[in-house]
Parts: structure tokens; sequence; C-alpha cells
């Protein structure tokens, strides 16, 4: 009987042990993917869902937040252009800069509408423009943004178009960038 509790001690012990164990090799993995001067969740996403009358408006960015402000500059520059190059305000006013190209999807959508309603009583489908920037890639010499839009104004399907960028994080220099349209 004592044979036997001992036994059971042991794999209990054993058990602790081996749960220690997996715990320190995953601390030490994930300490390990850690590359020395890259940031961790360098930017926060942020998103505009908004109702246009039956229409429909969406843009989610994901905004850089790194130690140097070139690169944070070059990626919001380029998302600026991206987006129709008009923002003049501060660029790290991400909050700003969403209202603003938001601002400039609302205008899109409300001049297609009175353009097909200048054709027709009412329009039997919902106008919509997306647009989604994302973090991509990332090592700690370059940062990858990817771009996906699709705007649908009537007929069978939408048009949708996807690109993405590349930027060194030395200096911010925009290394590529590729489109892809489908």
């Amino acid at each position: 009987m004592v044979k036997l509790k001992r036994n059971e001690t042991m794999k209990k012990s054993a058990f602790r042990f081996s749960l220690r164990g997996m715990f320190l090799a995953f601390v030490l993995l994930a300490l390990a993917g850690c590359k020395k001067g890259a940031d961790a969740n360098a930017g926060s996403t942020l998103t505009w869902d908004e109702n246009v009358g039956p229409d429909s408006i969406h843009l989610s960015i994901e905004f850089p937040n790194y130690a140097d402000q070139r690169l944070n500059t070059a990626i919001v520059e380029w998302f600026s252009e991206t987006l129709g190059g008009s923002y003049e305000g501060d660029y790290a006013d991400c909050q700003s800069f969403l209202r603003h190209y938001a601002d400039r999807y609302r205008q899109d959508i409300h001049d297609m509408r009175k353009d097909f309603e200048n054709l027709t009583e009412d329009l039997p489908f919902q106008l919509s423009k997306e647009l989604d920037i994302v973090k991509e890639y990332e090592t700690d010499r370059v940062v990858s943004y990817l771009v996906t839009t699709y705007d649908f104004t009537g007929g069978a399907h939408g048009f949708g178009v996807c690109y993405g960028v590349t930027f060194r994080r030395s200096d911010g220099r925009q290394r590529s960038e590729e489109r892809r349209v489908g």
C-alpha cells in the first residue's frame, strides 16, 4: 500500500515537473521570437464604419508607432498618397487622418448616388466603399503593409484591388510596391 502511494506521489511530481518544463519551454520560445530592435505591437488599428443613407463606407488602418519617426512619417505619407493625398494635418494624429478620409469616402458615396439618381429615381442596390490597410510582414530590417479595397457601384459584383508595399526600417525608404486587381 505504501508503495502505491509513493508511485502516485511520483506521478504527480513528474506531472508538475513536465508542466513547469513545458511552460519554461514556451516562455523561452516566445523570448527567442522577439527580435532585438523590433517593436512589438507597433501600431493600433483604427476602424471607421458608417452607413451613409442606404450606402456604407468602411476604413480600417493599422497605424505605425515606431521609435523612428522617419519611418512612421514615411508609412503614413504613403497611406495618404494611396487614399488620394489630400490630408494636410499632422500624420501623428491618427484619428484626424482617419476622419479626413472617411469624409472623402462619404463625399464619394454621396456624389455617386447623386449621379445615379440623375439616371433613375430609385437605386435597387446599396453603394459601398471599403479599404483595409494592415501590417502584413515585419523583420528588424523591413516592414510591409497590405492594402485591400472593394467598391460596389451596382452590377453583378464589386471591384476589388489588393496591393502591398515594403519599407526599409532603417530610414523609411519605400522598397517595393506590387498591385493585383481582381
